[in-house]
């Protein structure tokens, strides 16, 4: 069982890098500080406590660098987690307010990567079925969502750190396309136009 979780968590590290990485490459941090309404979450994303909340010596202020930020008419004001997670880690959002991004949730005792959209207070989870880690990455003003998602098969290759192998999913109105490239070992989108 041990083996089983340290495993799990090296695959949940693993999506934790795959999705900061193809947020950080997808648009330069000067870029992102100027638009308005762009939600900031941290460049370098914290070391996920993966201890029960029990354990947690308690949360950090609201607003310090490990909350989500969303600028707002020129105000930062922090966004909230997802109820009961772990950890949340707000990744995109789109110009009607919605928000994806991801959170780790022990509920079953096991801790997995589950992804989310969040609108107006209201959660809703995004999970690809038979996944061990569902990272949303990419958001349109649809609400349609990408990423990428890794299922109990994924290993993490103890020389490149790579995960693998990913496959892709397109969410939409509580739907999933699961889908890859014949032949990729690696099909994550984080990006999704409005056409």
């Amino acid at each position: 069982a041990s083996l089983r979780r340290l495993s799990l968590a090296a695959i949940v590290a693993g999506c934790v890098v795959f999705a900061a990485l193809a947020v950080a490459c997808s648009e330069p941090a000067s870029s992102a500080a100027a638009k308005p309404g762009l939600g900031l979450g941290p460049r370098v994303l914290p070391e996920l406590d993966l201890r029960p909340q029990a354990a947690r010596a308690g949360r950090p202020p609201a607003g310090s660098p490990d909350d989500g930020l969303l600028l707002d008419g020129g105000v930062f004001r922090p966004l909230p987690d997802v109820p009961g997670a772990l950890q949340t880690v707000h990744l995109r959002n789109n110009n009607r307010g919605q928000i994806a991004g991801l959170y780790v949730d022990d509920s079953d005792g096991t801790p997995r990567l589950r992804g989310f959209l969040m609108q107006k207070g209201r959660v809703t989870s995004i999970d690809v079925a038979g996944a061990t880690a569902t990272v949303p990455i990419g958001i349109n003003d649809s609400g349609q969502v990408v990423g990428g998602w890794v299922g109990p098969d994924a290993i993490v290759n103890p020389v490149t750190g790579e995960l693998g192998p990913v496959h892709g999913f397109l969410w939409e109105r509580g739907r999933v396309k699961k889908f890859e490239v014949p032949g990729a070992t690696t099909t994550a989108p984080y990006e999704i136009n409005n056409h």
